[in-house]
């Protein structure tokens, strides 16, 4: 099976155009809607003043994805199915985040494969 078997949830994307020249301001492309694979966890991490948990998302997808991107992620209907957007979805600059850690995988065949990211 191919990881786009496994890619059941979905994400928005909004490429990374450039900067404004007056105010060195980001432009974005137009969202696009990809599949991908959302995992959502805890990580604790130990440090001189205690514990800290944080929580991490860890997405994968076949859509190329940059640091520098916005990305949205599909709402969650909270029993375990897929994230999809639904019809209609508004995209709010507010909702968006930035990729962190990205790293991109090829397959052993050669060429693209796809792209994990955490949120």
């Amino acid at each position: 099976m191919s990881l786009a078997g496994y890619m059941v949830d979905e994400i928005a994307v909004a490429p990374f155009a450039g900067d404004d020249d007056v105010d060195q301001s980001p432009t974005y492309g137009a969202a696009v809607v990809h599949p991908a694979r959302i995992e959502e966890g805890l990580i604790e991490r130990r440090s001189a003043e205690g514990h800290v948990v944080e929580q991490v998302t860890v997405v994968a997808t076949e859509a190329a994805v940059t640091a520098r991107d916005r990305v949205w992620l599909a709402p969650s209907a909270g029993n375990g199915s897929p994230r999809t957007f639904p019809v209609g979805f508004t995209f709010v600059d507010a909702d968006a985040r930035s990729p962190r850690n990205v790293s991109a995988a090829r397959r052993m065949s050669g060429g693209a494969g796809h792209v994990e990211f955490r949120l």
